[in-house]
Order: structure tokens, then sequence, then C-alpha cells
């Protein structure tokens, strides 16, 4: 299962304060994040939307770029766990509004079904099903910082 999460880093939240509701986003700076189509209406919690989304300083097109913006403080981005586990970890990134994630989805393989999958399709599957699941993150786990003391908010 993956988990989305929202983060920013600790210099971030000193200076702006720690969100402890999804309303309080609307204080905040985000990292938006856009493709073509994309709904930009407002961020889920928990079954729920914000009634808007944070102001947005930046938005970009690359995963990558919005994970650097927010561990250079840029503000408060959203991301599926496994593209921040390792800034969580050193503790250059912080998850807020944990108790407000909405509910983890399950991640799919997805391939023809049957014996009619070729071979390489049907080895590919295993192959990656034991990877994933072998992935703390998608166990729900090694999301945390790696220092004692550090908590999420």
């Amino acid at each position: 299962h993956m988990r989305a999460v929202v983060v920013g880093s600790p210099d971030y939240l000193r200076r702006h304060g720690v969100p402890r509701q999804p309303a309080d986003l609307k204080s905040h700076r985000a990292i938006g994040f856009m493709i073509e189509g994309q709904d930009r209406s407002g961020w889920n919690f928990a079954g729920a939307r914000t009634g808007s989304p944070p102001a947005e300083r930046l938005v970009v097109n690359s995963n990558d770029v919005k994970v650097a913006a927010a561990v250079a403080g840029q503000g408060l981005a959203r991301a599926l766990a496994y593209q921040v586990t390792d800034e969580v970890r050193d503790g250059r990134l912080r998850v807020v509004l944990k108790k407000h994630e909405p509910p983890p989805v399950p991640v799919h393989l997805v391939y023809p079904a049957g014996r009619s999958a070729p071979a390489k399709v049907r080895e590919f599957v295993r192959f990656a099903s034991e990877r994933l699941r072998a992935l703390p993150v998608l166990q729900g786990r090694g999301l945390e910082p790696a220092r004692r003391g550090a908590r999420d908010a």
C-alpha cells in the first residue's frame, strides 16, 4: 500500500509553523505539481478536500524538483511515500498532517490474466511482486526519521 503524505523541511516548518489541520494550509506556501488535465482544486485528506489548496509558490512537473524544492524550504509538498523516504529518514523533510492522510492505496501490477501471458511477463510479475513486497515503505514502515527524538507532526 502507498501513502500520500504532506512534507515540509524543518526550516520551513520553523519559519511558518506546523499545520495541525488541513484548514491550516491556507496560511502556508505549497509546491504544486501539474500534469496535463490534472485537477488542482484542492488537496485530498481522509476522504475530504481542503477548501482551497495552499498558495502555490512554485508549480513543477517533475517529482524530483518538487522534493528538492521542499527540502530547500520553499513550501509544503504532497508526495507519495516512496518519493520522500530518504529525505524523511535523513531529517531533511518531516511528514505533517499524518492523522489526516487519505487511506493508503494498493499498488497493482496489471497484466493479461491466465496462462496465455508470456513466460517473460509472468516472470517479471513474480520478480516485481517480490521486490515490491520487500520494500518497507509499501508495508507502512520506513518513513520515520532515523535520529532518535524526532517525531512526525
